[in-house]
Protein backbone atom coordinates (compact mmCIF):
# COMPACT_ATOMS: atom_id res chain seq x y z
CA UNK A 1 0.00 0.00 0.00
CA UNK A 2 2.81 2.41 0.88
CA UNK A 3 4.42 1.74 -2.52
CA UNK A 4 1.25 2.93 -4.25
CA UNK A 5 1.18 6.12 -2.20
CA UNK A 6 4.86 6.76 -2.95
CA UNK A 7 4.23 6.28 -6.67
CA UNK A 8 1.29 8.68 -6.62
CA UNK A 9 3.25 11.29 -4.67
CA UNK A 10 6.25 10.91 -6.98
CA UNK A 11 4.11 11.42 -10.08
CA UNK A 12 2.31 14.41 -8.63
CA UNK A 13 5.31 16.19 -7.17
CA UNK A 14 7.57 15.54 -10.16
CA UNK A 15 5.08 17.12 -12.55
CA UNK A 16 4.45 20.04 -10.19
CA UNK A 17 8.18 20.53 -9.66
CA UNK A 18 8.89 20.43 -13.39
CA UNK A 19 6.23 23.07 -13.97
CA UNK A 20 7.77 25.34 -11.33
CA UNK A 21 11.28 24.69 -12.70
CA UNK A 22 10.12 25.95 -16.11
CA UNK A 23 9.43 29.43 -14.74
CA UNK A 24 11.39 32.51 -15.78
CA UNK A 25 15.04 32.14 -14.80
CA UNK A 26 14.66 28.57 -13.57
CA UNK A 27 16.71 25.58 -14.73
CA UNK A 28 14.09 24.16 -17.11
CA UNK A 29 13.07 27.54 -18.55
CA UNK A 30 15.02 26.84 -21.79
CA UNK A 31 12.87 23.75 -22.38
CA UNK A 32 9.71 25.78 -21.95
CA UNK A 33 11.06 28.53 -24.21
CA UNK A 34 12.07 26.01 -26.88
CA UNK A 35 8.54 24.55 -26.90
CA UNK A 36 7.15 28.05 -27.39
CA UNK A 37 9.57 28.85 -30.24
CA UNK A 38 8.79 25.60 -32.04
CA UNK A 39 5.11 26.56 -32.20
CA UNK A 40 4.08 23.01 -31.39
CA UNK A 41 0.35 22.43 -31.03
CA UNK A 42 -1.11 23.03 -27.59
CA UNK A 43 -2.01 19.36 -27.23
CA UNK A 44 1.73 18.59 -27.39
CA UNK A 45 2.91 21.47 -25.20
CA UNK A 46 0.34 21.00 -22.44
CA UNK A 47 1.68 17.66 -21.15
CA UNK A 48 5.29 18.77 -21.62
CA UNK A 49 5.41 22.32 -20.29
CA UNK A 50 2.12 24.18 -19.89
CA UNK A 51 -0.29 22.40 -17.56
CA UNK A 52 0.82 20.77 -14.27
CA UNK A 53 -2.22 18.48 -14.30
CA UNK A 54 -1.51 17.39 -17.88
CA UNK A 55 2.20 17.05 -17.12
CA UNK A 56 1.48 14.12 -14.80
CA UNK A 57 1.09 11.92 -17.89
CA UNK A 58 4.63 12.64 -19.15
CA UNK A 59 6.70 13.80 -16.19
CA UNK A 60 4.92 11.57 -13.69
CA UNK A 61 5.36 8.51 -15.89
CA UNK A 62 9.06 9.32 -16.28
CA UNK A 63 9.35 9.53 -12.48
CA UNK A 64 7.66 6.14 -12.09
CA UNK A 65 10.00 4.52 -14.59
CA UNK A 66 13.07 6.08 -12.95
CA UNK A 67 11.88 4.71 -9.60
CA UNK A 68 11.88 1.22 -11.10
CA UNK A 69 8.19 0.73 -11.87
CA UNK A 70 7.86 -1.81 -14.68
CA UNK A 71 4.53 -2.22 -16.44
CA UNK A 72 4.43 -5.88 -17.42
CA UNK A 73 0.76 -6.82 -17.49
CA UNK A 74 -2.42 -5.11 -18.65
CA UNK A 75 -3.27 -4.71 -14.96
CA UNK A 76 -0.20 -2.47 -14.60
CA UNK A 77 -1.50 -0.10 -17.27
CA UNK A 78 -4.80 0.16 -15.41
CA UNK A 79 -2.82 0.87 -12.24
CA UNK A 80 -0.90 3.61 -14.10
CA UNK A 81 -4.20 5.26 -15.05
CA UNK A 82 -5.31 5.12 -11.41
CA UNK A 83 -1.97 6.55 -10.27
CA UNK A 84 -2.32 9.43 -12.76
CA UNK A 85 -5.84 10.31 -11.60
CA UNK A 86 -4.75 10.16 -7.96
CA UNK A 87 -1.66 12.27 -8.70
CA UNK A 88 -3.80 14.97 -10.30
CA UNK A 89 -6.09 14.85 -7.28
CA UNK A 90 -3.08 15.28 -4.99
CA UNK A 91 -1.95 18.30 -7.02
CA UNK A 92 -5.40 19.80 -6.71
CA UNK A 93 -5.35 19.24 -2.95
CA UNK A 94 -1.91 20.86 -2.65
CA UNK A 95 -3.00 23.88 -4.70
CA UNK A 96 -6.05 24.59 -2.51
Amino acid sequence: MIEHLVNIAAMSLTALGAHVAMGEGMILAPLHNAMERLHLPVWVRKPLTLCPRCMVSVWGTAALLLLGWQPIHLHDLAMWALYAVCAVGLQETIDK
